[in-house]
């Protein structure tokens, strides 16, 4: 069972639910195994982040590691790239926000060089948000599916 979280006024459980039917229904369509074929009880959990407005920054180190989330756009060449990590990504993978600004670059499509202060880092416009994130397990899917309270 997924640990508790806090208090939500925006993501509920029922969010999460809402997905995992949708997933059912698509692999019930399809030659599929039901997930209960061919994972464990631990192994099914689903989780939806849900995100607040996006706000422009006028520098793209102007954010905070694990608090905010960043979404990037950039052209180079006449070609448009852009990318985002949610707020949880930069703390698990160790990053700075150079770095992630660099790997989110290179999500984005793009095999340059991103040097701080150079040519594309100039071109980036990096917006920010925050997000609420569920996740519920399939036993808690299920048992809400039949009526049940999770």
């Amino acid at each position: 069972m997924a640990p508790p979280e806090k208090e939500s006024t925006i993501c509920r459980p029922e969010h999460t639910y809402y997905c995992m039917a949708v997933l059912e229904a698509e692999l019930g369509n399809k030659e599929t195994p039901d997930p209960d074929d061919y994972l464990t009880a631990e192994e099914k959990e689903a989780s939806v982040s849900l995100l607040t407005p996006f706000r422009p920054t006028t520098d793209p180190l102007d954010w905070q590691i694990g608090l905010h989330g960043i979404h990037i756009t950039f052209h180079v060449s006449g070609r448009r790239y852009s990318g985002t990590y949610l707020p949880d990504v930069m703390p698990a993978q160790g990053w700075n926000k150079v770095q992630a600004i660099q790997s989110l670059c290179r999500k984005a499509g793009y095999r340059g060089t991103v040097e701080p202060q150079g040519e594309v880092w100039r071109g980036i416009e990096l917006k920010t948000y925050t997000s609420e994130k569920c996740a519920r397990d399939w036993r808690d899917y299920r048992a809400w599916r039949e009526g049940g309270r999770v």
